[in-house]
């Protein structure tokens, strides 16, 4: 048995649970069961009609896999299993899926965020601790600075893509061959579906390498070009990957359970339902509809600010360059780099004073404990990425810090945290005709 065997064998045998400071458990995601990590070889193995993954044998008996030529994998942002299963008896899509197809579940990744998650699909199902882009924002030790990995602009910064001005290179998101870059080695064509406004940003240019970006104006104009790409002539296996994002972002704005949410879900899945009416013709085609997390309500004027903990800040790290490395992430889970010697009395500080509101782990033990993934080859950076602490909000609790220039937290939904509505996300497969 090779060392990476033995290694395998001991951490499949290790718990799932994450203790934390105060000794509480903490589930983790399930990365080595179902879980989006999962999904790209699936995709892979059902266009070369293999079933050697545990989301195939999942499936099995329940929706053909045989001479599939073509896979629509619907990324909808921010719809979760919760919201599934609020919303499938309004729609005709949904129920279609689990009567004539077959809905499961899957857990996201940790943090339960878009950043992370995306980079996982985009990279064959690389773990969090592999691709390190592990958050919205996100301390990058290269460039000294705390960044938003989507838009790559410093922090105080909103022109998207700022940080290419100041010479930074796109591959500090991700530097990996992409899931489209492999499945075109595999003889596999893709194509990835998004709104023109996310087209040629720095994210797109290493997260998409590989794939024929097809853009589009709204809900609609997606799903006609959808369909005039599906019904053209085909000459290899196809993988369409079809993102949405404006229910995620209603939810931000206006909270999970607003009219304004229902209003975007109703917009998208209206608009689902008309392409399935005139896709019914559509052969060997998989469609699978899944989320990158789910989302749940919070209430921003409730939110801790870190920078009110007495004495916490005095025990920031500072940079190379003598900055003082100040919390990052986001509201369901936050970051922090401590001074060397002062990990155990930071963890006492903030225990004091908010322990009541939040989980404490240490950063080490989290990595140790896979909560970020098991896996020989992290990422280079990945210790400096979650910095020492981790904070983890209980319940719908919120935590930030006021970083100088920035407006303080307003939203009124939010993930990133390990809540079931945060993680769980739905596996939604059907296949027509």
């Amino acid at each position: 048995m090779t060392l990476r065997q033995i290694y395998f064998v001991i951490i499949m045998t290790m718990s799932t649970f994450l203790k934390t400071y105060s000794g509480s458990k903490i589930k983790i995601p399930d990365y080595d069961g179902e879980c989006i990590t999962k999904l790209p070889v699936f995709f892979q193995n059902t266009l070369q009609n293999s079933r050697e993954n545990i989301l195939a044998r999942e499936v099995a008996g329940k929706v053909r896999l045989d001479e599939i030529t073509n896979v629509v994998f619907f990324l909808v942002d921010g719809f979760g299993l919760k919201q599934w299963k609020t919303y499938k008896n309004e729609y005709g899509v949904l129920e279609k899926f689990e009567r004539d197809g077959y809905l499961g579940k899957l857990d996201s990744v940790f943090p339960s965020s878009t950043p992370v998650a995306l980079s996982t699909l985009h990279t064959n199902g690389l773990l969090p601790a592999e691709h390190g882009l592990v958050d919205w924002w996100l301390y990058v030790e290269e460039i000294d600075k705390i960044i938003a990995t989507l838009p790559f602009a410093a922090m105080g910064s909103s022109e998207r893509d700022s940080l290419l001005k100041i010479g930074a290179s796109p591959s500090i998101l991700l530097d990996y061959t992409t899931t489209y870059e492999q499945f075109e080695e595999q003889g596999i064509k893709t194509r990835t579906f998004i709104h023109e406004n996310y087209n040629q940003s720095a994210y797109t240019d290493v997260a998409y390498k590989g794939s024929e970006l097809v853009t589009h104006k709204n809900v609609n104009d997606l799903f006609v070009t959808l369909f005039d790409e599906l019904t053209k002539p085909q000459e290899q296996p196809t993988y369409n990957f079809v993102y949405w994002g404006a229910i995620d972002a209603a939810g931000h704005k206006y909270g999970p359970d607003s009219s304004e949410h229902k209003q975007a879900i109703r917009e998208y899945f209206t608009a689902l339902d008309e392409f399935f009416v005139e896709a019914n013709d559509i052969k060997n085609t998989l469609f699978v509809i899944s989320a990158d997390h789910g989302q749940i309500n919070v209430d921003p004027e409730q939110t801790i600010y870190l920078d009110t903990v007495a004495g916490l800040s005095e025990l920031f790290k500072v940079s190379h360059n003598g900055n003082q490395i100040l919390p990052w992430g986001a509201q369901r889970e936050m970051f922090l780099a401590i001074k060397d010697g002062e990990l155990n009395k930071a963890l006492g500080l903030l225990h004091k004073a908010i322990g009541e509101h939040v989980e404490l782990v240490t950063s080490e033990e989290a990595l140790r404990a896979g909560l970020f993934g098991q896996t020989l080859a992290k990422h280079p950076d990945i210790k400096s990425r979650i910095g020492d602490i981790i904070v983890l909000p209980k319940d719908e609790k919120t935590v930030w810090y006021h970083h100088p220039g920035e407006e303080p937290f307003s939203l009124n939904g939010q993930h990133g945290g390990l809540s079931d509505a945060e993680l769980k996300v739905p596996f939604g497969l059907m296949r027509l005709n």
